[in-house]
């Protein structure tokens, strides 16, 4: 069976025909022997939430944490996760949570409390932990234990997308005091949360296995999820075809193509949701004057990207943000792609025979593909990119350090504030806004604080024009389509807004 999610309402999805949800109570309750196996295109890093960076990492570690709220599959919306309930203050500064009083963490480490609460947020804040998320936390100026299963968290100014952006996203996942401080830097890949799933074993390079904790208020119907680590995805799409596995994203355009012919299996796809962008580095030469900037703009034929890299499955995209995000407003022009314009611009900023560029390329597997077009591409215009492809942990150390010209991202938000304070404010600096973009706080600012629904979307369209269409701090490529084939009998597997699945609510049904 063949289902395309048109959106991300359960009820545009029904109407497209999938029969992959099954109402309640149609298959054995919560608590039996059901494994699943499940495709992971790249090994485990860390699962810590302060530090989390890539997709198959987000995967594994949404199944084993739980934070305050989060988001109903399927939508946009927040519901209750650790806390059963919630007022915010007539002001919209003060939040008060009511928590779980049978919410436990994972292997004997005791009840969740307002005290780790209080202390995930505080970690990440802290400069010392050095989180990729501290400049999410940049609006929260206090956390207040009231008793042991009431948390007060008061941010500096209102910030509609507090609950969606930060609250029911990593920053927001509530971790063990007493496990962080006992496990230290091993936290990452020895995990301790309060989620449906737990940590039981990483064999490095091969498998990483959650199991069902059986402490759980929501019980999962899965009692194991085995995460095999396949990077290729010719290999991963002969492995669901043989039937090794069980569900599997896709990532290239011709596996995606060959897997949509096979009516054996059922293949899910949600559109535009991964954008595929590229970011300067503005505090090296020659990347400080935007004519070199704008130059790649004109040098990138994204149309021929989207064909011929992704066969279709991607559609060309100048904005970070994805269609599908509040304040969304279409940057995209098909005739940026101008290659006599980006050579005469290159010649205006004094580089009349062309300029060579060191560029970081992320490893997963439709990038150095896309990377080998963009060189040639790229070479027309008198760019001369040297492409490097390291392991992850490598481009990662790289990314935060500003060691690239250009450095290649593929992101999956849910709210604009996520894109574009995340990577170009100024404050969150030196990641992950390593770009070293500091003109558009005003606009940011006001984008994340502005209360009315109309202003909010003005200052954010503002802001993204400023940052990519102005000063082109960095463009976008295209939006990927997010691929997965499951087999038949794999029940209630919903993709939420980050491209990733909650195990808690999969079953299978033979």
């Amino acid at each position: 069976m063949r289902t395309m999610i048109r959106g991300f309402a359960l009820a545009l999805w029904l109407a497209a025909g999938a029969a992959v949800l099954v109402p309640p109570g149609a298959s054995a309750a919560p608590g039996g022997e059901q494994a699943i196996r499940v495709r992971a295109d790249d090994d485990l890093i860390t699962m810590d939430p302060a530090y989390i960076g890539k997709p198959s990492d987000h995967m594994l570690a949404m199944n084993v944490f739980s934070g305050l709220v989060r988001l109903k599959a399927g939508t946009l919306q927040v519901e209750p996760d650790l806390a059963t309930r919630w007022e915010l203050s007539p002001d919209g500064r003060t939040y008060t949570f009511h928590l779980r009083r049978d919410a436990k963490f994972h292997k004997g480490y005791g009840p969740v409390t307002a005290r780790d609460v209080k202390f995930s947020f505080d970690r990440i804040k802290d400069p010392k932990t050095k989180s990729r998320f501290r400049g999410s936390l940049q609006s929260l100026e206090k956390v207040e234990v009231v008793d042991d299963h009431t948390v007060r968290l008061t941010i500096r100014q209102p910030h509609p997308a507090f609950m969606v952006a930060v609250l029911a996203f990593r920053p927001g996942w509530i971790v063990s005091e007493k496990a962080v401080k006992e496990k230290g830097s091993k936290f990452g890949q020895d995990p301790i949360g309060s989620g449906p799933f737990m940590f039981e074993k990483w064999v490095r390079g091969s498998e990483i296995v959650l199991a069902r904790n059986p402490d759980s208020w929501e019980k999962a119907h899965l009692s194991k999820v085995v995460h095999k680590v396949i990077r290729n995805d010719t290999v991963a799409k002969l492995a669901i075809e043989r039937g090794d596995l069980d569900v599997a994203t896709l990532l290239e355009g011709a596996s995606i193509q060959e897997i949509k012919k096979n009516q054996k299996l059922n293949v899910l796809a949600t559109p535009g949701y991964a954008t595929h962008f590229m970011q300067f580095n503005l505090k090296r030469k020659p990347f400080d004057d935007v004519r070199v900037r704008r130059a790649f703009l004109h040098a990138t034929d994204r149309e021929s990207i989207a064909k011929h890299v992704f066969f279709g499955n991607a559609t060309p995209r100048h904005n970070l943000l994805n269609p599908h995000v509040f304040g969304y407003k279409e940057l995209y022009n098909p005739s940026d792609y101008d290659l006599e314009k980006a050579k005469k611009l290159l010649a205006e900023a004094g580089h009349p025979n062309g300029i060579d560029v060191d560029v970081n390329v992320m490893p997963s597997s439709q990038w150095p593909q896309m990377a080998a077009v963009l060189q040639e591409q790229w070479k027309k215009a008198g760019i001369r990119a040297k492409m490097n492809v390291p392991e992850r942990a490598i481009y990662d150390k790289r990314s935060r350090a500003g060691q690239f010209d250009v450095v290649f991202i593929r992101i999956t938000r849910s709210d604009a504030d996520q894109y574009l304070y995340e990577y170009f404010f100024s404050k969150s600096q030196p990641y992950p806004n390593a770009s070293g973009y500091i003109r558009a706080d005003d606009l940011l600012l006001k984008a994340r604080h502005t209360v009315d629904d109309e202003q909010r979307k003005a200052y954010i369209e503002q802001a993204e024009r400023k940052i990519l269409a102005e000063d082109v701090a960095g463009f976008a490529i295209v939006n990927v389509n997010y691929v997965v084939a499951m087999q038949p009998y794999v029940k209630n597997n919903v993709p939420t807004f980050q491209d990733s699945f909650p195990w808690r609510q999969v079953r299978i049904e033979k």
